[in-house]
């Protein structure tokens, strides 16, 4: 718990080094209300009651009690902070919700305006999780190896309904695109 709050003020400081182009979206239950400037386009998605340990059991057969502390705590500073807060009933509503909060925010850009522009986006936030998961396996009590480690990462067809996630290896992530099955890329290739 205490990384939870120094790691924080780390990803704040990173972001906030980072150019103003493109749009950045730091997230993550280590990032707190008072770690975020004031005037910052922030906001905490929260689950609603009860979602996050039915999702804990449905993905690992219980409820992690880890996870519930963190959840409470994350919570209570959330609710101290005054921070503004969405309730992610679903990723459609959420999605709704965030664009009109952020609607000056995303009208700056750059926006993905085509089928291939949108691809690129969503290789790169693949390519991420795929870098993110071999950093972690570079470090030295990490046992095993990152490329046989299997994830959830998005549907790059670039459909702008398109709401799959694909699970698969990171070896094969890493190395093409990660299409849901019956889903095609814009030249017809599945």
């Amino acid at each position: 718990m205490s990384l939870h709050r120094e790691r924080g003020r780390m990803v704040v400081d990173d972001v906030r080094a980072l150019p103003d182009a493109p749009l950045i979206v730091a997230e993550g239950s280590v990032i707190r209300p008072t770690d975020v400037p004031p005037g910052s386009a922030a906001v905490w998605l929260m689950p609603p009651v009860g979602v996050q340990a039915q999702r804990l059991t449905t993905r690992d057969g219980q409820s992690v009690p880890l996870y519930e502390l963190l959840a409470d705590v994350i919570a209570e500073e959330v609710a101290d902070g005054g921070a503004p807060v969405v309730v992610a009933r679903n990723p459609s509503q959420a999605v709704a919700d965030l664009d009109m909060l952020f609607a000056e925010t995303l009208a700056r850009g750059p926006v993905a305006r085509s089928v291939g522009g949108r691809r690129e986006l969503l290789r790169e936030a693949n390519l991420d999780i795929v870098e993110q998961v071999r950093g972690y396996y570079a470090r030295p009590w990490a046992r095993g190896g990152p490329e046989a480690v299997v994830r959830s990462f998005i549907c790059e067809c670039g459909v702008t309904t398109c709401e799959s996630f694909v699970t698969t290896s990171v070896a094969l992530a890493a190395a093409r695109p990660v299409i849901e099955v019956g889903h095609e890329l814009p030249d017809g290739r599945p």
